[in-house]
C-alpha cells in the first residue's frame, strides 16, 4: 500500500512538472511588431502592419515588442481594463415594422 501511494505521488509530481514545462514552451511568444522593419512609418502605410498581423498567430500570454528609435517615436502603455474593445460592437437590429 505504501509503495502504491509513493508511486502515485511520484506520478502526480512528474505530471505537474511536465505540464508546467509544456505550458511554458507553448505560451508567451514575443512578437516583434513589423519584424525587421520595426515600428516606424512604413512605405505602404498601415497596410504593412495589417499584413504583418495577418501572418502571425497570437495566443494568450504572448507579448508585442515595438522596436523603434528612441526620441523619434514614442509609446503609451494602455491598461487593458480601460481600453476600448478592439472589436466594434455590431449595430442594433432594425426595428420591426409597425403592426397594422
Amino acid at each position: 500500500m505504501a509503495a502504491m501511494k509513493s508511486s502515485t505521488t511520484m506520478f502526480m509530481i512528474m505530471f505537474i512538472v511536465a505540464s508546467m514545462q509544456m505550458h511554458s514552451s507553448m505560451a508567451q511568444t514575443r512578437h516583434v511588431v513589423g519584424d525587421t522593419l520595426g515600428w516606424t512609418i512604413p512605405p505602404n502605410g498601415a497596410a504593412t502592419y495589417t499584413t504583418w498581423a495577418s501572418q502571425q498567430t497570437f495566443n494568450v500570454g504572448d507579448s508585442l515588442f515595438f522596436n523603434f528609435t528612441t526620441g523619434f517615436h514614442d509609446y503609451h502603455k494602455q491598461r487593458t481594463a480601460h481600453a476600448p474593445s478592439p472589436i466594434p460592437s455590431p449595430p442594433p437590429p432594425p426595428a420591426p415594422p409597425p403592426s397594422r
